[in-house]
């Protein structure tokens, strides 16, 4: 656990600001690869992952709209 543990002599709130940014870069790149991937997979409305799923995107008094999962 020494890896998470917070150094001598170091800000609390820095070390949290510091790991924090880190996991948001990781994070993002992860979905990045993953969005980019299902976009170019999944094109037509209704289609996504799991199979057999439907997509579909609603508006207050408007009939929903079937959409592929990146959508």
């Amino acid at each position: 656990m020494q890896t998470v543990r917070l150094p001598p002599g170091e800000s609390r709130n820095d070390w949290i600001a510091s790991n924090l940014v880190d996991f948001f870069n990781e994070l993002s790149l992860l979905y990045g690869l993953v969005v980019k991937s299902a976009m170019e997979k999944y094109t037509q409305p209704g289609d996504g992952f799991p199979p057999g799923f439907e997509y579909r995107w609603s508006q207050p008094g408007k009939k929903p709209l079937r959409v592929s999962s990146p959508e």
